[in-house]
């Protein structure tokens, strides 16, 4: 939790919790629920990161057209939020992309509609500078890249 109020002053901050797409090849039954919205077939993977880049839940398996929300909805963390005395102690929280909805125990960014006042800008960027871990890069994407890359090599390996 230090570090991540290191990073911007947020404090009891457990986790970032984000989204990212596994490649896949297209699947022959229901192919076009796998297209996501960058276009390729894929899964969707959800994982939550400490700062230390690891990873502290995951999950997987939603087809690549469906949305983080929804991805995030139909996750056990979403049932940990209505269970903060076991899940989230000492009044601690997860930060989130503007994917997520705001929660007590969830952490997201006000929706950018043009009008948002000096103390939401700062909240936002605060909030953005906090789920960079260290060095200047964010856990949950160096995490995603990591598993990405060992996903990407298991697949040759057996799929050749």
């Amino acid at each position: 939790m230090e570090r991540f109020q290191r990073s911007c002053g947020f404090p009891n901050i457990i986790g970032a919790i984000d989204g990212t797409h596994i490649k896949i090849r297209a699947p022959t039954e229901d192919s076009n629920s796998y297209v996501n919205r960058k276009g390729f077939h894929s899964i969707n993977l959800q994982l939550i990161c400490d700062s230390r880049d690891l990873f502290t839940h995951c999950y997987a398996g939603q087809a690549g057209s469906v949305h983080d929300a929804r991805v995030f909805r139909n996750s056990s963390v979403a049932g940990f939020l209505e269970s903060p005395e076991q899940y989230f102690p000492n009044d601690s929280h997860l930060i989130g992309d503007a994917a997520y909805a705001i929660h007590l125990h969830l952490m997201v960014p006000f929706r950018n509609n043009g009008h948002l006042t000096p103390r939401q800008t700062n909240y936002n960027y605060c909030l953005s500078s906090t789920r960079m871990a260290r060095e200047g890069n964010r856990a949950t994407e160096n995490s995603f890249q990591s598993i990405i890359r060992l996903l990407a090599v298991n697949r040759y390996l057996k799929n050749p």
